[in-house]
């Protein structure tokens, strides 16, 4: 969860502490494929609109998940045809200009783990 779009919440209960979590959806571009040492990384650029506010700070979202999402498109209305697990950021820089760049582990050092005979 990134840090800024948390907050606390009042407690119910005695000694109860509380947190509000917001995640975060966003489109983006996938960019700078590369492969150091045993890794698959990529950058993830996420799209900046006006009416919508990204955060300052990526802090936190390590651990999250850039999905690959399919779509048929077929008549006016498109439906999810397929949803893959692309990518997980781990480290954000700073773009000049504002905004920000994730990089990512990619879906070798993914699924090449949880497949990988043992």
């Amino acid at each position: 969860m990134i840090d800024e779009r948390t907050k606390d919440l009042p407690a119910e209960r005695p000694l109860e502490r509380r947190k509000g979590f917001e995640d975060l959806f966003s489109n983006g571009t996938v960019s700078g494929e590369r492969t150091v040492g045993d890794y698959d990384l990529f950058d993830f650029g996420p799209t900046d609109y006006p009416d919508f506010t990204l955060p300052g700070d990526y802090g936190g979202t390590s651990g999250g998940a850039v999905w690959r999402i399919y779509l048929n498109v077929d008549g006016e209305k498109p439906e999810i045809a397929a949803v893959r697990l692309w990518g997980m950021p781990y480290y954000q820089t700073k773009k000049d200009g504002g905004g920000h760049v994730l990089t990512c582990h990619g879906t070798i050092g993914i699924y090449g783990a949880l497949l990988a005979p043992s």
